[in-house]
């Protein structure tokens, strides 16, 4: 009997083995999901701000494309950037367990940057999108509101009544590069 033990040990180590046995590799790991998958990063366009800006901003979209939790923490960590849903402390290490929970925070951001910003503060700051500059939704230019619908649809574009303006996702990048901001209600102060 136990040599019986012994040859089919052997075999299933020798069946276990070699050249057919599957390995665990990228291409074997399911792909990540989130919001943000599937959006066209072609659509960011360029614009007149610092390097360092424009250098965040395509990091932060192509994270949020890729699903790429652990850079969107890192870049969050550089700043550190400020996170605010609905007057909630939302801190970018807690936005793949909201994502999950069917929270489209990855498409906002990523959608919000790859829009017209609001005009360059002084200080070389970033806002996002060009509704934070709009004195009324009905103002807004056509083509920069109808993008911005398409982004958090029609219900997202809020806030002039109910706050005196825009008050719906934004995010901000310093003059030297360092992600600020992300809000979604009304801004603080």
């Amino acid at each position: 009997m136990r040599l019986g033990c012994v040859a089919v040990t052997l075999l299933v180590a020798v069946g276990c083995s070699g050249a057919g046995r599957p390995t665990l590799a990228d291409d074997t790991a399911p792909p990540l999901e989130c919001s943000a998958a599937g959006l066209d990063p072609g659509g960011v366009p360029a614009e007149e701000f610092a390097p360092e800006v424009a250098v965040t901003r395509q990091a932060i979209v192509g994270a949020a494309i890729d699903c790429d939790y652990p850079t969107l923490v890192d870049l969050a960590a550089a700043g550190p950037v400020s996170v605010a849903l609905d007057g909630v402390d939302a801190p970018v290490s807690d936005w793949e367990r909201r994502e999950r929970a069917g929270e489209p925070i990855l498409r906002a951001v990523a959608g919000i940057l790859m829009l017209t910003p609001a005009a360059t503060a002084a200080d070389g700051m970033v806002t996002w999108p060009s509704a934070v500059d709009w004195p009324f939704s009905d103002v807004a230019p056509g083509d920069e509101r109808q993008a911005l619908v398409a982004v958090v649809g029609e219900n997202g574009v809020f806030g002039w009544e109910e706050t005196g303006g825009y008050a719906g996702w934004r995010t901000s990048i310093a003059g030297d590069g360092t992600w600020s901001t992300v809000t979604l209600g009304p801004a603080p102060g």
